[in-house]
């Protein structure tokens, strides 16, 4: 009997240790999702310095479809290195905007950027003339940071900043192969591509050239100092 008893007052003592035990527990799951770092960068610190231009030289460059400008030629252009990199594959956008656009002269496309005002003595003003920007030059990117770089399909264009719900068209009025001043610019792998592709790198070299007035080199009678401003922001989008 007593060893009996024992037996059955350890059996009692296990139960009851057992009934408080917890019978259910927490799942938390913490983390953070972050866009992929991306970084611009622009060679030369983004000058495009043309020095001291003569009103001689500048008048050889002679254009005959534009009979109302000089055009510097493409040995006289300016390069730009420009370069987007991003540690994962990414949907971006470069956004470009002209600080100088109401010195624009001309032409009411936007391919072309203001170079400023000259001001006679007196003090009359008169619009320079304009630039634009070429970007089909040592052009690539990559879909991710361990592919080849490839040329691009072609580009997209959308007005003003990109956002995640803008409507992206092909090229108009030579965005082909200028820069438009007030859009953004994305590329795509494959021709026929309606929106932006994600890649992790875009590789190109801005090519500026002047367009500068006759009107203004002909007749101005002090220095014409070019005053061009521009800036370019990348958007993740």
């Amino acid at each position: 009997m007593y060893k009996t008893a024992t037996v059955l007052a350890l059996t009692f003592f296990s139960l009851n240790a057992l009934s408080q035990v917890p019978n259910s527990a927490d799942i938390t799951v913490s983390g953070r999702v972050t866009p992929g770092a991306c970084s611009l960068t622009l060679g030369g610190g983004g000058m495009a310095n043309f020095g001291v231009l003569s009103s001689g030289l500048v008048k050889t460059y002679q254009f005959a479809s534009d009979p109302e400008r000089y055009v510097s030629p493409d040995s006289e252009k300016k390069t730009l290195p420009l370069a987007v990199s991003c540690d994962s594959p990414t949907k971006m956008a470069l956004s470009f905007t002209d600080n100088r656009v109401s010195s624009v002269s001309g032409f009411p496309d936007t391919i072309r950027w203001g170079l400023g005002t000259y001001v006679y003595p007196g003090g009359v003003e008169a619009k320079i003339g304009s630039y634009n920007i070429h970007y089909l030059t040592n052009i690539f990117v990559k879909a991710t940071t361990a592919s080849a770089a490839a040329v691009p399909g072609g580009a997209l264009f959308t007005d003003g900043a990109a956002t995640s719900s803008s409507s992206w068209v092909g090229p108009v009025s030579h965005e082909n192969a200028y820069i438009p001043a007030g859009k953004s610019m994305a590329f795509i792998f494959s021709p026929g591509t309606s929106t932006p592709d994600r890649m992790t790198e875009i590789k190109m070299d801005l090519k500026i050239q002047l367009e500068l007035l006759r009107t203004v080199v002909d007749s101005a009678t002090t220095d014409i100092i070019l005053d061009g401003s521009g800036t370019v922001t990348l958007v993740i989008i």
